[in-house]
């Protein structure tokens, strides 16, 4: 069993841990913080602010974000510095 498979297996299992929700990210497929605003609208209810750019926009998810733990899987992830870190909330992200 790979690390992909093992990580959908662990979220089905534990999913009520979870009641922020689990977001599944596939990092080489598109922009990864777009994924994370998709997740938010689909999945939380959330309603984004237009005006702002990306960034301000992923700022507005982490203080929106449902109450309760999350899971956020980081898919075939290379470099945790340029395609997970700066994707994270900021209290994660050392910021």
């Amino acid at each position: 069993m790979g690390k992909t498979e093992l990580s959908r297996r662990y979220a089905h299992a534990h999913k009520s841990a979870y009641p922020g929700g689990i977001c599944w990210l596939e990092v080489p497929a598109e922009n990864v913080g777009i994924q994370i605003l998709m997740f938010a609208q689909n999945n939380l209810g959330l309603i984004l602010p237009e005006e702002e750019e990306l960034p301000g926009k992923l700022h507005y998810c982490w203080q929106h974000w449902c109450e309760g733990e999350a899971l956020l899987i980081y898919n075939d992830v290379t470099d945790y510095e340029t395609q997970v870190k700066p994707f994270l909330p900021p209290d994660l992200a050392g910021e």
